[in-house]
């Protein structure tokens, strides 16, 4: 008898095993057969939000100023981001792009000397040495929507639209046009067709303008201290008019995977306090109010782009680096993360660094990452039976990238446009 119940508690116990190992593998089994149909509707955003602050967002969030950012981080997985050292936007945001480092990818600095024009100019696509990430998918056919990315013109041709950005200065007049489409020039967007979609979105978002900046400025600036609120003027229109665009494209057009860029809070934060130190503490106050509104304002747009997504899609935001009280630079720079595949782990805080962005959307979208890109897939922030189940695949290196050509006139500012504009510089409080 007691043979028989050892016997029995032996056998149940290797039954059980048995199952279980069973289970699991018919899990990983259901997970990898269904591979296709997953990448298939696999869709990813990517919000760039220029010098957004883990400090300063965490501030904010504890305020009431940013709920989606505090929802969507309990959605998902975050991480510092680590930059390179002293590198400026352009030079980030192609590193984004690429996966590639500076010295690979070559856009190293703010602006480059053009020694045709003898002045120092913005850099152009057609410098970049690398391919960028939707370069990668439009060869792979996945649709891509690209909006106000750095060092972005002339647009590239992908599979969905391209609208670029150019950094203009009219010598003229001394205005200093942000990274928008509205300037004049060939290649501005891609393709030609969404001309008059385009401009229709800029003039109803010039239209609302006023309205929209109090957002911003609200009433709490007197105008003797104007100075520092109209620096952000142009700089809110154009993160307006591109977050418009996105949403609109993304919309009409469909396309798998979208990116948005925005710089306004790394202007405004560097315009309202790059002034001496007795200046700066008068304008903290006021800092502080337009910092949180611009948060706010953000945290609309990413509540906005959430309400867009369906199930299938991945978000992630990211920051190249930090910007501090002080109009300094950290290296505490924001990345999350959420989406079917993305563990919800609010509580840990890993670090990433910013050409780890371009393998990881890759991945997401089960195409192959060159094993000679310095960014890596940040396995971290997925589920363990995904990466089990989609095991990252690797070619040996991207075939050669050709760039465009450079056209042969840089774009020049729009006459319609910089007179409307005039209008809207007149706010007030």
């Amino acid at each position: 008898m007691n043979l028989t119940a050892k016997f029995y508690r032996i056998f149940r116990k290797n039954i059980q095993a048995v199952t279980l190992s069973a289970l699991r593998a018919l899990i990983i089994a259901f997970c990898f057969f269904s591979t296709k149909p997953l990448y298939a509707e696999t869709k990813v955003i990517l919000l760039g939000i220029d010098s957004a602050d883990w400090k300063a967002l965490g501030h904010f969030i504890n305020k009431g100023k940013a709920s989606n950012f505090k929802t969507f981080i309990k959605r998902g997985t975050r991480a510092h981001v680590n930059p390179e050292d002293n590198k400026d936007a352009p030079v980030n945001w192609t590193t984004v792009a690429t996966g590639f480092k500076s010295e690979k990818h070559d856009i190293q600095f703010l602006n480059y000397y053009d020694s045709a024009e003898q002045r120092a100019t913005p850099y152009l696509s057609t410098q970049r040495k690398k391919p960028a990430f939707w370069n990668i998918l439009t060869e792979n056919g996945i649709t891509t929507g690209i909006v106000g990315w750095p060092v972005s013109w002339p647009a590239e041709a992908v599979n969905g639209f391209f609208v670029s950005a150019y950094e203009y200065f009219d010598d003229e007049t001394g205005d200093m046009f942000p990274r928008a489409f509205y300037v004049n020039g060939d290649q501005m967007f891609y393709p030609l067709t969404l001309k008059s979609t385009l401009e229709n979105i800029a003039h109803l978002q010039e239209m609302k303008y006023k309205d929209n900046i109090r957002m911003i400025t609200q009433a709490s600036v007197s105008k003797s201290e104007r100075s520092p609120i109209k620096t952000t003027l142009w700089d809110f229109l154009t993160d307006d008019i591109n977050q418009k665009i996105g949403q609109e494209l993304y919309q009409e057009i469909k396309p798998r995977v979208l990116a948005v860029y925005l710089e306004g809070l790394h202007r405004i934060g560097h315009n309202l306090l790059s002034e001496e130190e007795d200046t700066r503490r008068e304008h903290m106050e006021i800092y502080e109010d337009v910092l949180g509104n611009y948060y706010s304002y953000l945290d609309g747009i990413l509540g906005e782009y959430i309400q867009l997504a369906d199930e299938e899609t991945t978000i992630i935001v990211v920051s190249d680096r930090g910007l501090n009280q002080r109009g300094q630079h950290t290296a505490d720079g924001i990345f999350i993360i959420a989406g079917p595949a993305i563990k919800r782990d609010a509580k840990s805080f890993f670090t990433i660094s910013l050409d780890d962005i371009a393998p990881t959307i890759l991945y997401l979208m089960g195409v192959s990452v060159s094993a000679d890109m310095d960014g890596r897939v940040f396995r971290f922030a997925f589920k363990r039976e995904y990466l089990a189940a989609h095991p990252v695949e690797t070619v040996e290196t991207f075939k050669e990238y050709v760039p465009l050509a450079s056209p042969a006139k840089k774009p020049v500012a729009r006459k319609d446009i910089v007179e409307r504009t005039k209008i809207l510089e007149q706010v007030e409080n």
